[in-house]
């Protein structure tokens, strides 16, 4: 291979690498730009890990204070969640269903149920994204595992009846339902919830 030869082909993977981050880091960077300039559905401490960053929030927030440094992925998860709600183009719903899960994922590596007060909801909310996936048995895992950690999270038990009702499995639904009032009697939702199914 001459020098000439050599140069086009180095040309060429500089090209390669130039549109990979064009397509896959530049939206990344996007995203992560946009929920911090739109908390307006996130939680309080986002529009303050926002405009404030790593400090100050220990002080602010200290039932956070063991998840507090990697809480931006938390909201950008949270974020990502909320615009896939509402996304109506299927491969974008696709993207940021996946974006939302690796952010989930990603604070699930520090977020521990004896330690992180966002326990149960970060598993209800990854449960959710994994069951638009459609990854049904992770989805069921991430749910569980949110009831397991707060057994009277009236939140969790009723998207994992809607999960079992999605597909189908309406006994299934009806015992999560029955089993979730046992531990959480004064759920308006999950009563409202198991009416609609008789």
């Amino acid at each position: 291979m001459n020098q000439l030869q050599w140069n086009a082909k180095l040309r060429l993977l500089w090209i390669l690498v130039a549109l990979s981050w064009v397509n896959l880091v530049a939206p990344v960077a996007a995203a992560e730009k946009s929920w911090r300039k739109d908390t307006r559905l996130l939680p309080s401490y986002c529009a303050y890990r926002a405009t404030v960053g790593k400090a100050g929030g220990t002080e602010r927030y200290p039932l956070l204070k063991g998840i507090w440094v990697h809480i931006h992925h938390y909201c950008d998860g949270l974020y990502s969640m909320f615009q896939a709600r509402t996304e109506l183009d299927a491969r974008k719903k696709k993207d940021w269903l996946a974006r939302a899960a690796r952010n989930f994922h990603y604070v699930s590596r520090y977020c521990t149920p004896a330690k992180c007060v966002i326990y149960p909801e970060l598993h209800t909310l990854w449960g959710w994204v994994l069951g638009e996936q459609g990854d049904m048995t992770a989805a069921v895992n991430h749910l569980e595992k949110a009831i397991r950690a707060k057994p009277d999270y009236a939140r969790a038990y009723a998207e994992l009846a809607a999960l079992y009702k999605k597909t189908g499995s309406l006994d299934q639904a009806r015992q999560v339902l029955e089993r979730g009032l046992r531990k959480n009697p004064d759920s308006r939702r999950l009563r409202r919830l198991l009416k609609s199914l008789e």
